[in-house]
């Protein structure tokens, strides 16, 4: 495209060509030089000739007669609400762009602008990695103050040289050379020399550290209504001859950059150069030692060589042992000491006699560094001369701190109190609202025998909202106890290569982001290394997620060898409501990915209810090896427990009841599920499984094909795959009367059966449906049944096996529906719900003669067995205290009361919800209260210390006036059935 010059720069070019024959430069080059003319540009809306809009807003070409400097056109750029970006990229970021002396010369006039939001105007160098960097930085405003930047330093241009709202010519020259640039307003140069607005970094340029180049030139303005015309724009290496800025600098720098074992030489060597001398280099490497190429601005291995100066230089060199005549190699040992660790640098030896090692001694919380064993020095870090073999080890002094306690009342004291937090302090959160408490804490906290309490002084009444979040690094020891969240945000609690730290008794109303995972537990992605371990879950409300994404998360570091967070603990939480079902990514709870599933997570979870979380067909997604699963209620949850990566995880103790809910997704009828196996040694045994609706992937045990072995797994992207089920034992466990018992072999298109498979020791129930699908004929034969009792009645069939005597008797186990925690001797405290269990006379007692299990020491409620241990989930047991059952929200939550046999009632936090046949009004109340229930009870009102203040009976109704002002707890208790609601005295 040829431009039409103007007189002046027909002015340019003619004395940059004297200028260049004098100093010998190469051809000037014009990158940008247009008034938006008809003879390149028509009217409407700017395109081509390498500009474009980047955000919103609008850029047109105009005739009208504000927006033109010079000729009949310019450009408008406007928007009425949003930012707008407008670009011309020259060269992109692959391509080589302009070195040397840049100009730029543009007239700009700012119409108007809303809020007095700041106009910029950079020239930018693209790097091959995608980052930018700024050379020069114009910014205005309507507010009459215009700037240029001096580094990160901005220098207000005097308003004698300019007025807002009219034309403005702004110039610079910008020596990619030298780094520096020159501004001029009006033709008025800036009184300085100023450096680039972003620096260079060598590590992250993805190019040569001399190459630095123009590439683009970016208009911007962030938000808000805006109007601005441009017109008369140039940018290339010719001379802005009617400007007095200085000549382009003709002389340059050349670094030398010694590396290690050698020692280079330049010749002739002086402090500047002129563009165009010649330079000689040679190097000479010690003994033991190669020289094996030149690094910078030279590249090769020719030695000596020379180059003809253009740019600043910088010179290396690559040295490397001599494999024949190598030097004298010793050892560094480090013996790691408790309160902290040593690193070296470089980590891994051999270390050779004369090289130099870096010794960093890095305190854990609590601790300080004191000395070091096997060296010299007394700082932290100390940078050694190999000369012999040494062992190391660094002293740690255990810091004592008193303790503090720190009362807060706001979101900005309760962000100053965490950001100063020390071992041991205790933050106290007063009643009151706390909006988008917002902190990232890196390597703070407490110890084992001082930790960080960040708690409210009444529990549930400090609450925290809005965009929220909590983002640890390195942190340990802390605990956030008795808050109420009710946010909005994509990730709550973030914790990264944390230990110990402790989320409890809270509750947590998230309403997400449309994305959220609320807690986030693992590392840094590329971390070589996962130093998360010993964090836990407890005691909270997890109350409604309707957006996608996990609600809690355990994940790792992806980098070298992935690995998963380690020895993490959930437990006794109340999960209620994951709804919006989704196909994927909505899982309650999910333990590792795909490529940290070969490692071992070691993650419990227990004692929790999970209530109608029907977002995703996985309800906990195991997605890593050795877990622990147990003691949890799945109450009317549409999906299943999935063992969907990993190997030698144990699923045990809980209750699966579907209490006949289905539902419709896609067109599809969904149900509640069971388990779902894949991979290999995983135990599941002492379940109990009623009610459940599902079928498929969600039969109460679904045994599918896989599309792959486990074993030989070389490939991380092989890590995706549904690995079949192998070695499992399915065991003692409990069914009845579920829409489908056992499912095996779905997806017979992946072809690969299930493995060495044992059911064993179970009862069946089933009185209308089938109990053993087989999707896929013959994908059954290495899956062995062995001494289950599998009842038949009504309609119920056992299905697609013929079972021989020694697999399954169809004998009725003389099971009971009851709502007793023990026999009917240990009546006197009941369960949440009715469970069908053995009674005296059943066949099922002592009757596993011939497949014992060492680790089925006790039934699914904790009881020991008595003699041989009884088929199925139960142990018929009259003596033993049961520690384990069917849970409902008394048992887990910030109001957990412990699952003891004694109905005697422990300090409780505090109570989420209202029990469903008890009513309290009104509540906050003043002076009396009215408490409300079905029938007559025995009424104890506790403090929050536990102390039961006031005792009666009730018949119906009754009027309680509260001693004084406070928090209480009033549970009810008819018959055995306790009703529990917190209340407020004000």
């Amino acid at each position: 495209m040829k431009y039409q010059l103007r007189k002046k720069h027909q002015l340019r070019i003619w004395m940059l060509v004297l200028f260049c024959a004098h100093f010998n430069f190469s051809k000037a080059q014009t990158i940008i030089e247009t008034s938006f003319e008809t003879s390149d540009y028509s009217t409407g809306s700017l395109s081509g000739h390498s500009w474009s809009m980047d955000q919103g807003g609008m850029a047109n070409v105009v005739s009208t007669a504000s927006y033109v400097h010079s000729g009949m056109q310019g450009l408008r750029l406007y928007s009425t609400s949003e930012g707008v970006e407008l670009n011309h990229e020259a060269y992109d970021k692959h391509t080589t762009g302009l070195s040397g002396t840049v100009y730029l010369d543009m007239w700009v006039k700012l119409l108007s602008s809303a809020n007095n939001e700041v106009l910029q105007i950079a020239a930018y160098d693209l790097l091959p990695n995608g980052s930018g960097r700024r050379s020069l930085l114009f910014e205005f405003n309507t507010s009459d103050v215009l700037r240029v930047y001096n580094g990160s330093s901005k220098i207000e241009v005097s308003s004698a040289y300019y007025v807002i709202g009219e034309w403005t010519r702004l110039s610079a020259k910008i020596d990619y050379s030298t780094l520096t640039c020159e501004a001029a307003v009006n033709g008025n140069v800036i009184d300085a020399a100023l450096s680039f607005r972003d620096s260079y970094d060598a590590s992250s340029m993805g190019r040569s550290v001399d190459v630095k180049e123009y590439h683009a030139l970016r208009v911007n303005y962030d938000t808000d209504t805006k109007d601005i015309a441009i017109d008369d724009v140039y940018v290339g290496t010719t001379v802005i001859s009617d400007i007095p800025f200085s000549s382009p600098s003709t002389t340059r720098t050349v670094t030398v950059n010694q590396p290690e074992y050698a020692t280079i030489t330049i010749s002739p060597q002086k402090d500047s150069y002129e563009v165009g001398d010649e330079v000689s280099v040679s190097i000479v490497v010690d003994e033991h030692y190669q020289f094996s190429g030149w690094t910078g601005t030279l590249s090769g291995n020719l030695n000596p060589t020379s180059f003809t100066v253009d740019v600043n230089a910088t010179i290396g060199a690559t040295v490397e042992v001599d494999p024949i005549n190598p030097p004298n190699e010793f050892t560094i040992v480090v013996n790691q000491t408790t309160g902290g660790t040593v690193s070296l640098s470089p980590s891994v030896g051999p270390y050779y006699e004369g090289s130099t090692v870096t010794l960093v001694a890095a305190p854990a919380i609590g601790y300080a560094f004191s000395a070091w064993n096997g060296i010299s020095g007394s700082s932290a870090e100390q940078t050694i001369t190999v000369a012999s073999d040494l062992e190391v080890s660094a002293v740690f002094t255990e810091v004592t701190n008193e303790g503090r306690t720190i009362s807060v009342a706001n979101a900005s004291q309760l962000e100053d109190a965490l950001d100063d937090m020390q071992p041991g302090d205790h933050i106290l959160l007063s009643d009151g609202l706390y909006e988008g408490v917002s902190t990232s804490l890196n390597t703070l906290g407490g110890t084992s025998a001082a930790p960080v309490v960040i708690e409210a002084e009444n529990q549930g009444m400090a609450m925290i909202t809005g965009d929220a979040y909590f983002s640890l690094k390195n942190c340990a020891y802390i605990t956030f106890k008795g808050l109420y969240f009710d946010v909005a945000t994509y990730t709550l609690f973030k914790l990264q290569g944390c230990n110990h730290i402790r989320i409890c008794y809270n509750v947590f109303k998230n309403v997400g982001d449309g994305g959220s995972k609320l807690i986030l537990i693992g590392d840094g992605w590329d971390n070589t290394e996962c130093v998360s371990h010993h964090n836990r879950i407890d005691h909270n409300l997890f109350d409604g997620k309707y957006d996608q994404g996990a609600w809690v998360v355990i994940d790792g570091s992806h980098g070298g060898t992935p690995q998963v967070s380690q020895y993490d603990r959930i437990d006794h939480n109340h999960f209620r409501f994951n709804q919006n079902r989704a196909t994927n990514e909505k899982e309650t709870i999910r333990i590792g990915m795909s490529d940290l599933s070969l490692s071992a997570a070691f993650c419990t979870v227990e004692n929790n209810l999970f209530e109608e979380c029907d977002g995703d067909p996985e309800i906990i997604s195991v997605k890593s090896c050795d877990n622990y699963i147990r003691n949890n209620t799945f109450l009317k949850c549409l999906g299943t427990v999935s063992l969907r990566h990993g190997d030698r995880t144990e699923v045990s103790g809980n209750f699966f009841l579907g209490q006949n809910k289905t539902a419709e997704f896609e067109g599809s009828t969904i149900g509640c599920g069971g388990v779902r196996v894949y991979g290999k040694d995983h135990k599941i045994f002492n379940n109990y499984f009623e009610g459940l609706t599902g079928s498929l992937w969600d039969a109460a045990c679904t045994l599918t094909c896989g599309d792959a072995y486990n074993e030989g797994v070389t490939n991380s992207s092989d890590l995706t795959k549904h690995y079949v089920v192998e070695n499992l034992e399915f065991t003692h466990n409990t069914l009845v009367n579920n829409a489908s018992d056992i499912e095996i072999g779905y997806r017979d298109d992946w072809g690969k059966a299930p493995i060495n498979c044992l059911i064993a020791n179970n009862i069946i129930v089933q009185n209308s449906n089938q109990v053993v699908t087989v999707k896929t004929s013959g994908k059954e034969s290495d899956i062995h049944f062995a001494d289950n009792i599998i009842y038949i009645s009504g309609t119920g069939i056992w299905g697609d096996i013929a079972f021989a005597d020694n697999e399954a008797s169809n004998i009725d186990p003389l099971l009971e529906r009851s709502d007793c925690r023990a026999p009917a001797t240990h009546c006197d405290v009941l369960l949440p719900t009715q469970i069908y269990k053995l009674t005296s006379n059943s066949p099922a007692i002592n009757a596993s003669t011939e497949n014992t299990f060492v680790y089925v020491t006790a039934d699914s409620e904790g009881q020991p067995k008595i003699g041989l241990r009884d088929l199925g989930a139960d142990e018929y047991n009259g003596v033993d205290e049961i520690s384990n059952g069917v849970l409902d929200a008394s048992y887990v939550g910030p109001n957990a009361v412990p699952f003891v046999e004694s109905n005697t009632l422990t300090a409780l936090p505090f109570l989420y919800e209202d029990a469903l046949d008890l009513m309290i009004y009104p509540n906050p109340f003043s002076g009396s209260v009215h408490i409300c229930c079905d029938g007559n009870g025995l009424v104890c009102i506790y403090n929050l210390a536990g102390q039961c203040v006031d005792q009666f009976e009730i018949a119906d109704s009754y009027e309680w006036t509260a001693p004084e002002k406070g928090v209480y707890l009033v549970v009810v208790n008819r018959k055995g059935k306790i009703d529990r609601l917190k209340i407020l005295a004000q």
